[in-house]
């Protein structure tokens, strides 16, 4: 399991380890490993394809500590639901990755996180766009229609009561988290990312 893993890891090793601008989202999945106990940390995902930039790489050790639904997910309901991971496991640092799409569907529920000062970490993927109907319509060749998503997604959560910060470098990724980390509130990071980053298996 560990050779085939490690070939796995080196056969991605370009895109978890970029230095490109809009940053390459395995990237994030790269800074999340070193910055968080995994034992100690609980990681949710949203659906699209921001699923796919962590699921694949991220390394978890116990049982619950990755809580991840594949395609099954809706889109906008790991922001809630790290709400409630955080009230079940207050000692542990809770961590939701979300694209701009589902962001803009529940956003909102920052609002609630921070009313009630349960201290969540959402990473906004923000690709501007829908990425996973984007990529179905650039493989049917069809007209991009969700190419125009997005906003200040920073100044929204800021709004609500949340510390929030934009990161447009990789070199700032590590920084970032561990800043929004140490809050004793919400956090949102606004990450610019690179649209349509390849998926394992995804044609």
């Amino acid at each position: 399991i560990g050779k085939i893993r490690k070939e796995w890891m080196d056969e991605w090793a370009d895109h978890l380890n970029s230095k490109d601008i809009p940053i390459d989202p395995y990237r994030i999945t790269t800074e999340l490993m070193k910055i968080l106990n995994p034992e100690k940390s609980i990681i949710l995902h949203d659906a699209g394809l921001c699923r796919g930039y962590i699921c694949h790489h991220y390394t978890s050790t116990v049982p619950g500590s990755f809580v991840g639904f594949g395609g099954f997910s809706s889109m906008g309901y790991s922001i809630p639901a790290s709400i409630g991971a955080k009230v079940a496991a207050p000692e542990k640092e809770v961590v939701t990755i979300v694209g701009d799409g589902s962001f803009g569907m529940t956003g909102m529920e920052i609002e609630t996180a921070a009313r009630y000062k349960i201290k969540t970490l959402t990473l906004v993927y923000n690709n501007r766009g829908l990425d996973a109907i984007r990529a179905l319509q650039k493989r049917r060749e069809e007209k991009g229609v969700w190419d125009h998503v997005g906003g200040d997604y920073a100044k929204m959560a800021r709004g609500m009561g949340a510390y929030s910060a934009h990161v447009n470098d990789p070199a700032e990724i590590r920084a970032a988290i561990e800043t929004a980390l140490d809050q004793e509130k919400p956090a949102v990071l606004d990450i610019n990312l690179s649209a349509l980053v390849p998926l394992p298996n995804y044609p």
